[in-house]
């Protein structure tokens, strides 16, 4: 045992042991590292920390990246979570691993880099279910119901050209009535117009969702991706690995959003 694996409660003597040379890299007997308690401290990453360490304790995969997430995206916490998973997706760090409702959250909060990199760091678009929460016609809602909800027609677009759909998106997308109605609603004229233009959806779109919801989430995708015949070419895109999004302006912070989202929090 370790200084810092002892030391592991206090934030203090942790920065002084680590900055001392002490090993960062061991695990209490939960599989939990340093680094995944105190994933905010950037002295650790310093001091030669494995950020692509995963603790399967009682069966369920986490990484640093994804306690981040899962405990700190709150208010209080929220700024400086938002840089600490930026630094550690800049860094190679996989999204596999984080729940996928992480990203509508994100959505909803106007963090359009973090969106990004957590797609770009392998995690797949999933339907969450608010039907007893949310005005969302469906009651599912997928990352491109957010945008939509949100009225950010830029980012609905950029789902739809990079492929990024759950098989909810099938049928929003195909002229669903109450989901056009309620973007003429309440003013999203713009979104409105994009779901009607994008018909008829294309074969290969049509197509390509199907597999891609068949292959599944979690953080074994990349893997059973790579074990199917398809072209590298579908397998690459299956991972999202294009362009990333850039927006010219900032995203408008979803109030609404984030209070039914809390609801299942």
């Amino acid at each position: 045992m370790t200084p810092c694996k002892w030391f592991h409660n206090s934030v203090e003597v942790i920065r002084t042991l680590a900055q001392a040379g002490s090993s960062v890299n061991h695990r209490n007997k939960s599989g939990m590292t340093v680094f995944m308690v105190f994933a905010e401290e950037s002295i650790l990453y310093n001091a030669g920390v494995d950020i692509h360490a995963v603790n399967s304790d009682r069966g369920w995969m986490k990484t640093a990246l994804s306690i981040l997430l899962a405990e700190n995206y709150l208010p209080e916490q929220l700024l400086k979570c938002v840089e600490v998973a930026e630094f550690l997706l800049d860094h190679g760090a996989t999204a596999r691993h984080v729940n996928p409702g992480i990203i509508h959250r994100a959505f909803a909060r106007s963090h359009e880099t973090l969106v990004q990199k957590l797609i770009h760091g392998g995690l797949a678009p999933q339907d969450i279910y608010l039907e007893n929460y949310c005005p969302w016609p469906t009651g599912i809602v997928s990352p491109l119901s957010v945008a939509l909800f949100m009225n950010n027609v830029r980012l609905a677009r950029h789902f739809i050209d990079i492929w990024y759909l759950t098989q909810s998106d099938l049928c929003n997308l195909s002229r669903n009535r109450s989901i056009i109605n309620l973007m003429d609603k309440n003013g999203n004229s713009e979104c409105a117009s994009l779901l009607r233009e994008s018909q008829p959806l294309p074969l290969t779109l049509l197509s390509f969702t199907v597999v891609s919801t068949s292959v599944g989430v979690g953080h074994d995708r990349a893997e059973r991706i790579k074990a199917t015949q398809l072209p590298c070419v579908l397998k690459e895109r299956l991972l999202f690995c294009k362009e990333g999004f850039n927006p010219e302006n900032e995203f408008i912070e979803s109030d609404q959003m984030l209070h039914f989202l809390a609801k299942i929090a």
